[in-house]
Formats: structure tokens, C-alpha cells, sequence
């Protein structure tokens, strides 16, 4: 995927998106990974990502596939990482629409990544990626 990178230990998963992204990139990265490892701990680093294509119903198709994937994961989290108030706002609607589909993921959005690891309780395994 041209938008995205991924880094991934046994107990937490980076993917990092930039530029224009779309449903399918989110998609194609959550399928990708997800399909091979149960990782509990997720963020996703939005900060580069234009995610002004993306439409509610992307998200609800988002959060319908992440539930899915969350029934190999033991206790759930993901932290969303985003730059603007605007991508904020978008996070916590894509947070609410996972919730109204009963997934069991916990979601919290950050502006930056370091208290995002903090949330999830995981130290940065990545520390190249600030």
C-alpha cells in the first residue's frame, strides 16, 4: 500500500498512514495484519493522512471490520493518533459508531503518539516513530 506503513511487535501494531487515504487502505491494512496476528494493542498514526474523502459510511464499514478482527484479540485497545480538531472530531465519531456496534475495541484519539503508547501501557517499541 502506497499510503502505509506498518510495524508490528508481539504486543503492539504501528501503522502509520499518509497522504490522501481511502476505505480500502484502512481495510487492506487492518485485513493485512490482523489476518495474521491477534496483536492487543494498536495505534494508528493519522498525523500525515488526509482522511477529508473519507464518508460515515466508510467509517461504519471501519468499524463493522474491526470488530470482526477484535475477536482474535485479547483485551482490545487502539489509540488513534491524529494533527487536527477536525481529524479529531472524525476519531471520536468513528469511536461512537464502534461502540453503537457493540465492538469490543477501546478506542482513545491523541495527538501524539507518546501518550498514546502511555494509554495503551506498552513503552514505545518503536522509538524511531516519534
Amino acid at each position: 500500500m502506497k499510503n502505509m506503513e506498518t510495524r508490528h511487535d508481539a504486543d503492539a501494531v504501528l501503522f502509520i498512514m499518509r497522504g490522501r487515504v481511502t476505505l480500502e487502505d484502512f481495510l487492506e491494512a487492518g485485513d493485512a495484519h490482523f489476518g495474521r496476528h491477534a496483536t492487543p494493542r494498536a495505534v494508528w498514526d493519522l498525523r500525515r493522512a488526509d482522511l477529508s474523502g473519507l464518508e460515515v459510511e466508510d467509517l461504519k464499514r471501519v468499524a463493522a471490520r474491526s470488530r470482526e478482527a477484535a475477536a482474535s484479540r485479547s483485551d482490545p485497545r487502539t489509540a488513534l493518533v491524529v494533527d487536527s480538531e477536525a481529524d479529531m472530531l472524525l476519531a471520536r465519531l468513528f469511536d461512537a459508531l464502534s461502540e453503537t456496534r457493540e465492538s469490543p475495541v477501546i478506542y482513545e484519539v491523541f495527538f501524539d503518539l507518546e501518550p498514546a503508547w502511555a494509554w495503551l501501557g506498552v513503552d514505545n517499541p518503536f522509538p524511531d516513530r516519534r
